[in-house]
């Protein structure tokens, strides 16, 4: 099952089935890329989320259409995040 279908799947459950017009979430590994979905997908529904332990990725297909100046500047600095990450493997070993 994918991160988006997980967090299409957790807003029915705190929406429709549990009856919370809004909630906040904490999330680590996988379960900060649920939260990250949610903030996209449903912003009117998230009180608040806690990242731990990781660093999100934001990739294309997770962007709003109309993002926020926040969401913006959010993207920008995951983005670089992302490719530092990626780069530090090589680095350590090159050493």
């Amino acid at each position: 099952m994918s991160v988006p279908r997980i967090a299409d799947l957790l807003q029915t459950l705190m929406t429709d089935e549990l009856g919370y017009d809004r909630y906040a979430g904490r999330g680590g590994d996988i379960g900060a890329g649920v939260l990250l979905q949610l903030g996209l997908k449903y912003r009117g529904s998230i009180l608040g989320m806690h990242l731990g332990g990781t660093n999100p990725r934001v990739d294309e297909g997770m962007i709003p259409d109309d993002p926020t100046d926040a969401e913006r500047e959010f993207i920008r600095e995951r983005r670089g995040s992302n490719r530092r990450r990626r780069g530090a493997p090589r680095r350590r070993r090159s050493t």
